[in-house]
This record gives C-alpha cells, structure tokens and sequence, in this order.
C-alpha cells in the first residue's frame, strides 16, 4: 500500500504512530482447506507468491496456519539418511496453530506479537472469530517505510509554506527530523524548528541552519 493511498483517518493514525492491524493487513487473504493434499495447496502458495496461509476446517472454522518454511524442511532433508516424506499428505497434518490478532490492535502489538510466537504471520479475526486478513513481518516493514516517506512529504509541504527556499529537511523512520541550509533571520530559524517540531509524527528537530548575514555564515 503506497503512502498516497492511505485514508485521511488512517494517514493520520499512521503519522501519529498509532497504526491498527486492520489498515496495514492483507484482506481477503488466500484460504487453504485442511483437508487438501499438501501438493496443490503448495502449488496455490508459490502462484499466490505467499509464504504461508490460514487453513480452515470443513465447517469454516480457523483450523492452523501453514507455513512454507515447514513444507520446505519436509521435502529439502538434510542428508540421505532422512527418511521422505509420505506421499498423500494432507494440509492439516503439517499446519500449525494460528496466532491471531484483532484488527483494532495497534501495529506494535502485532510485532509483539510476532516475535513472542517466533512467526513472521498473522491470522486477523474479527469479534466473531472469522478470518478477515493475514499480517506479516513485510507488512509491518513496508508500513514503517511508508510512515518515514509521507511525514517527509508533510514536512517538505510544511517548509514550502514557510517560503524558505534555502532550508532543506531530512527525516528518519524515528521521526527525526534535520533541518540544514539557510535562513534571513533568527525570528525565522526559530518559527522553523517550532513549526517542524509541532507536527504529528515528529518526535525531535535537529537544526544546522545558518542564518544570512552571521559571521560564521561563509
């Protein structure tokens, strides 16, 4: 999901570090029944390009998740010795369990999460219990990115409006924000940082603006 497509309520959220699950996760995300063979459900995850999917039971119930990672290790053994697989394997026979998460949860308790269950995937589900989405560890990333990317768009708007033409702004994924270059005045270098340092989603200003005319200014 591009930063440009992010709902005003969702942007917002994004910007201000409060993210939930459900603007940032995969909805309508591949289903695997538990009782397919494992051959066609891997060939469903390779031509999906996932790494994993829920699996559901035969009355629609959350049944496990499957991983690609344990399908590999299964068919990539490590020696000779190994005994193969069995053929005819079905999906249920290698799933494991699904950990599951709201969509009203913030993004930081997903990653939590994650990393308390040693998985790189979430099952999302609703008050209700059904699926409603998968998030992953990519989804995650991607929206830590997509945060950095349009706080510096609003920066870069915000200092435009100012009409400073020589300040120039970087901005790190922590909400760091340096401000370098030059401005006409000390009233300005200070309207710059109070005004970069007011936005949401900025959590410190570091400034190196010269100001015109100072003597320190080559």
């Amino acid at each position: 999901m591009a930063a440009s497509v992010w709902s005003k309520e969702s942007a917002r959220r994004l910007i201000g570090g409060r993210v939930l699950i459900g603007d940032v996760m995969s909805a309508e995300p591949l289903l695997l029944r538990e009782d397919m063979r494992l051959e066609p459900a891997i060939e469903l995850l390779v031509g999906h390009g996932y790494s994993g999917a829920p699996v559901m039971t035969e009355r629609g119930q959350l049944g496990g998740m499957l991983h690609a990672l344990d399908v590999a290790i299964m068919h990539l053994p490590m020696d000779s010795a190994t005994p193969r697989p069995p053929r005819h394997i079905l999906v249920r026979e290698i799933c494991r369990e699904a950990v599951t998460i709201s969509p009203a949860r913030p993004m930081g308790a997903a990653a939590a999460r994650m990393r308390a269950h040693g998985t790189d995937r979430l099952v999302v589900v609703d008050r209700s219990g059904h699926v409603v989405g998968v998030v992953t560890g990519h989804d995650l990333l991607r929206t830590v990115a997509e945060r950095g990317d349009l706080l510096r768009e609003i920066v870069d708007e915000r200092v435009a409006a100012l009409d400073m033409p020589g300040v120039r702004a970087t901005v790190d994924f922590s909400g760091t924000v340096l401000l370098t270059g030059s401005v006409d005045s000390q009233a300005d270098r200070g309207r710059l940082v109070r005004t970069i340092g007011s936005l949401d989603g900025v959590t410190e200003v570091d400034e190196l603006v010269a100001v015109a005319g100072d003597p320190q200014v080559s």
